[in-house]
């Protein structure tokens, strides 16, 4: 994305001098036999830079709605991307302002959502381990559980560090 995206806009966070978000949607409604898939794959994509760029509020709306539609993509990674960036939108939104209650209706769901990113993770440590160590130490840090938030903060460097040979 290098910066040349409208990246302020939260709903141009993809759109650059090549690509218009809504010229590509209005283009998936027009053609596609089944509308719900590419929407869900382009949101599932989009949610990493809506979450990058601190639109967290954006971020929750689009993870949710496409919720009930990435079940048909179960095996795709955009799916477990989904499940994260929407954990962690709704985890910062929370640590950013606790007193509007952010949290209270919603972490039964960053529980569920992270419980799917350990099943993956049980599939692939490599790939999934560093999201579900990520998820655990925000998860401590709300309940005030410090030493439980830097060592789960640890591991995810540590697992970071195996991944990409930087030990």
């Amino acid at each position: 994305m290098q910066g040349k995206t409208t990246w302020r806009s939260a709903d141009y966070i993809m759109s650059d001098e090549g690509h218009n978000t809504a010229e590509f949607l209005d283009h998936i409604h027009r053609h596609a036999t089944c509308v719900d898939r590419p929407k869900a794959i382009y949101w599932g994509t989009a949610i990493i830079p809506l979450y990058l760029y601190g639109h967290h509020d954006k971020a929750v709306q689009v993870g949710t709605e496409i919720l009930d539609s990435i079940g048909n993509l179960w095996s795709l990674r955009v799916v477990y991307q989904v499940y994260f960036y929407l954990s962690l939108a709704i985890l910062n939104r929370h640590l950013d302002n606790p007193t509007q209650n952010h949290l209270d209706s919603r972490l039964e769901d960053v529980l569920k959502y992270k419980a799917e990113i350990d099943y993956a993770r049980s599939c692939c440590d490599a790939n999934y381990a560093m999201w579900s160590l990520l998820l655990e130490a925000l998860l401590c840090e709300i309940r005030e559980e410090f030493p439980g938030a830097v060592q789960a903060y640890e591991v995810s460097e540590l697992q970071f560090s195996i991944c990409t040979g930087d030990e």
